[in-house]
């Protein structure tokens, strides 16, 4: 709109563009067919006036949009009055709301600029990627031919598919046979048991021999972790340095 709508004695202005059809063969503004049919409606709600009471009423008046000031005393509002110098300022600081109103919804010039510079680029990037593959694919070379005749070929900048064996997409089912009892006997039978080589013996006699020495060797190593009789504790010797510290440094002060 290009007015404000607030209930007072005053006409309130309005775009001619939006005209309210208040007559009952007419659809009014706040049909849903029309474009600002939820800006009206909210518009009567929070005036708490029907807006065809207001155009009937006299105090809701369309003044024309985007005039200059040559417009003052020559275009007419809805009412038929001329347009004055008020109306005119009116307009216009409507318009200067709402476009603050939109930019403020709006994205901040810094992101409109990297998305202009991002597109930018990209058709860049696509136009040298479609010189130099049109470049790669028509390379012309001039040759010999039958006679000594010279011919002009054009290259392409590829080769062809390798060529293979078509893979199977899948293997071809495979029937199991139902097992004969011989078969199942077979299976379940235990061989007998067969002595160790001696190479496997002194193999297993050597790893029990390291496990048992790993195992006293922590052993030892925990005995010698015990805290000795009669020795300060590393707790108690840092505690006694940090207090000697701090009584030179309070000297020292």
């Amino acid at each position: 709109m290009g007015g404000a709508s607030r209930p007072c004695a005053m006409p309130l202005p309005t775009e001619d563009s939006h005209r309210l059809h208040v007559h009952s063969h007419h659809r009014a503004d706040t049909h849903h067919s029309r474009p600002l049919a939820r800006v009206w409606v909210r518009i009567a709600q929070i005036l708490g006036v029907d807006v065809a009471t207001l155009v009937l009423g006299g105090k809701l008046v369309w003044i024309p949009a985007h005039k200059s000031a040559s417009a003052v005393g020559e275009s007419k509002l809805s009412n038929g009055d001329r347009m004055s110098y008020v109306d005119w300022r009116a307009n216009r600081l409507v318009d200067l709301l709402a476009k603050a109103a939109a930019e403020h919804l709006s994205s901040s010039r810094g992101v409109l600029n990297l998305l202009t510079s991002a597109e930018a680029a990209a058709a860049h990037a696509a136009c040298c990627l479609g010189i130099v593959t049109h470049a790669a694919n028509n390379h012309k070379v001039e040759a010999l031919g039958e006679g000594g005749k010279v011919i002009t070929k054009v290259l392409r900048d590829s080769v062809d598919k390798p060529k293979m064996a078509r893979a199977i997409s899948a293997p071809p089912p495979v029937t199991l046979q139902a097992a004969t009892p011989a078969s199942v006997e077979g299976s379940t039978k235990v061989l007998a048991w067969v002595a160790p080589t001696p190479k496997v013996q002194a193999n297993r006699q050597q790893r029990a021999a390291s496990c048992d020495a790993l195992r006293r060797r922590v052993q030892a190593i925990g005995g010698a972790l015990v805290v000795r009789e009669g020795k300060t504790p590393a707790s108690e010797r840092l505690a006694s340095l940090a207090e000697r510290v701090r009584a030179r440094a309070a000297l020292g002060a």
